[in-house]
């Protein structure tokens, strides 16, 4: 599958999705036959179930043309995940109980610092292979210096102090699930606001001068927006308040389009590094002021 990942919507569209669906239900249908007997069963019959119904789209995408296969393989995901957010009802068995899905905070919590820093390296990535595909020019360099403090900040607002105390939030929550689901959804918009930023800092460095376009504003300036909302969210996960930095930081953000039209690519992602920074200082001042917070999430 992962062979066949970079050319998905080409030519290697069936091998991809021929092993998606080949790795879930394969995987579901030895459960099934290994736990014959035991009460563990019925939960992956219910999820063969549901997998087996998503594997439909997905083959069919993968032999249908390209804007086809986007249609068929946007319902197919919507099938999986949908299924794992209702716990996979199915007729006769119902819906899995919550009790089959046991949360362990130190191992969730690992998982999302992993993704998270993937997602960085990536960004590190970019910059420097579009610095080494552009050439080492004193604009384009400046600007990959800047994109790689933007990942430091990144990293720092991350985990100055939710991204620590996760797993004793959820060891405090009452009904960890919910708090859970709000911690994935959170991370899923710091990611999407990372791969905004890595698009933008690859238009930067590789033409750092000029004049903005629009759409290069929209993801040098929405990346660090949509970072700072997830974040927002992560904090009130852990802590249920939102520190005023984060609004704040948006605001500016948002407040920023309208004179970086105007000013080359370069100002525009130093303008957003000075926003994170900005965040990242009064994280720090924040925790100096007083004793650490302890871990209070909502409900």
């Amino acid at each position: 599958m992962v062979v066949a990942l970079p050319d998905a919507f080409g030519d290697r569209g069936l091998a991809f999705a021929g092993a998606y669906v080949a790795i879930h239900v394969g995987r579901q249908l030895f459960l099934v036959l290994a736990l014959r007997g035991q009460e563990l069963q019925r939960r992956s019959i219910r999820v063969l179930g549901w997998f087996a119904v998503s594997a439909v789209p997905w083959i069919a995408g993968a032999l249908a043309p390209v804007p086809a296969r986007v249609v068929l393989w946007t319902l197919a995901v919507a099938v999986d995940v949908t299924g794992g957010v209702l716990r996979f009802p199915t007729p006769r068995l119902g819906r899995s109980p919550e009790s089959e899905y046991p949360i362990v905070a130190e191992h969730l919590s690992e998982r999302y610092r992993q993704l998270f820093i993937i997602a960085l390296g990536e960004l590190i990535l970019v910059g420097t292979l579009t610095l080494s595909g552009s050439g080492f020019a004193a604009d384009r360099t400046a600007a990959f210096v800047v994109s790689f403090v933007a990942t430091v900040l990144f990293w720092r607002i991350y985990l100055h102090r939710a991204g620590e105390l996760l797993p004793a939030a959820i060891a405090a929550a009452r009904r960890p699930d919910p708090l859970a689901r709000l911690a994935a959804a959170a991370h899923l918009v710091m990611l999407a606001g990372i791969v905004a930023t890595a698009v933008g800092d690859e238009l930067v460095i590789a033409h750092p001068l000029g004049h903005t376009p629009r759409a290069w504003a929209a993801v040098i300036l929405g990346g660090p927006a949509l970072f700072l909302a997830g974040r927002a969210a992560f904090e009130y996960a852990v802590f249920a308040r939102v520190s005023r930095d984060r609004p704040i930081g948006i605001l500016v953000l948002f407040a920023l389009a309208p004179p970086v039209l105007l000013a080359p690519p370069l100002a525009a992602v130093v303008a957003a590094t000075a926003v994170l920074l900005g965040v990242a200082v009064a994280d720090t001042v924040r925790a100096h002021r007083g004793p650490p917070e302890p871990p209070s999430p909502p409900g």
